[in-house]
């Protein structure tokens, strides 16, 4: 059976037969082989499991200043400067926090290194917890800051946890339609002539003055 000089049994079996200095030396070779023989953590396994395990308490996500209840309409990705980030189009149909408009979107790392949200899909409705707006209509989601699937019990609990029951989304009212003046017409047109504005009334009404006249005229002759 072969044996290694980093075996710890055999090493104590050396120590115990060397003199003390060869001891000291074993001693030391025994702790180093134990060092290189641990559990090796990489400094990312160890970011996702602090996101994992450093969720936020039910009174820390009372404090939240974004919790809504939302479905999620589209996904993509941006990238800047190395740093990928994935932005979710949510329709918000009830919001407990940050009286939010009807449409929002999401963003969040896309590495879960980073404590970005994991599992959130095209489709399927959650109840998004988020504790920084990220520009206009527009809030910045991490793991763990509760994100979770939606469903009644969900509901249920989120509004028991932060004591108000939910509000319907902001509406934007269309502008009011600025009222258009009618233009008035103004006649511009040459004076109509006299002719045309003597009438058949009048010319029955001067012929029948002379007339009259006329008759006066014959009667006073005959006396």
């Amino acid at each position: 059976m072969r044996t290694s000089v980093g075996d710890p049994e055999v090493m104590k079996v050396w120590v115990q037969h060397a003199p003390v200095g060869r001891r000291l030396l074993a001693a030391a070779l025994v702790t180093l082989g134990l060092a290189f023989t641990g559990p090796i953590v990489s400094p990312a396994a160890h970011a996702v499991d602090t996101c994992a395990t450093d969720q936020l308490t039910p009174q820390q996500q009372a404090k939240l200043d974004y919790v809504f209840l939302g479905k999620v309409s589209d996904v993509a990705e941006s990238a800047k400067d190395g740093v990928v980030t994935r932005i979710y189009t949510v329709q918000v149909s009830r919001w407990w926090r940050g009286d939010l408009p009807e449409l929002i979107r999401v963003t969040s790392p896309a590495g879960a290194s980073e404590c970005g949200l994991r599992g959130v899909r095209k489709g399927s409705s959650y109840v998004f917890m988020a504790g920084a707006a990220d520009g206009k209509d527009q809030v910045r989601a991490l793991s763990y800051e509760g994100t979770r699937k939606a469903d009644a019990a969900t509901e249920r609990e989120v509004t028991r946890q932060l004591g108000v029951d939910p509000q319907k989304p902001v509406t934007e009212k269309p502008a009011p339609e600025k009222p258009t003046a009618t233009p008035t017409v103004l006649d511009d047109s040459d004076p109509p002539a006299v002719a045309d504005v003597i009438t058949v009334p009048v010319i029955v009404v001067v012929a029948g003055l002379m007339l009259f006249g006329v008759g006066t005229l014959l009667g006073r002759r005959e006396h």
